[in-house]
């Protein structure tokens, strides 16, 4: 379990349930490139992310962009039990 999972129940009231998320291609901007130190309109990682509380009311909005030379990504992914066959 994510460790702020419990802080967002018992401090928020908030049971996060979904979230969409993309990762896709983008150009950086100006400001990005430099923090990233890479040159304005170098091609970058941007991954968006929205997710939603058990209401499905969103309450986080995530935008990060990442270098395409330093990146790698782990997803773990649960599969629900197969139906009675």
């Amino acid at each position: 379990m994510i460790p702020s999972i419990p802080i967002l129940r018992s401090n928020f009231d908030i049971v996060p349930t979904t979230a969409e998320q993309v990762l896709e291609a983008a150009a950086a901007p100006g400001d990005v490139g430099r923090s990233l130190q890479v040159e304005e309109g170098a091609a970058l990682l941007k991954l968006t992310r929205l997710t939603f509380d058990a209401h499905g009311e969103p309450f986080e909005y995530v935008r990060s962009f990442y270098r395409g030379d330093s990146f790698a990504m782990k997803v773990n992914l649960t599969l629900g039990s197969p139906k009675n066959q």
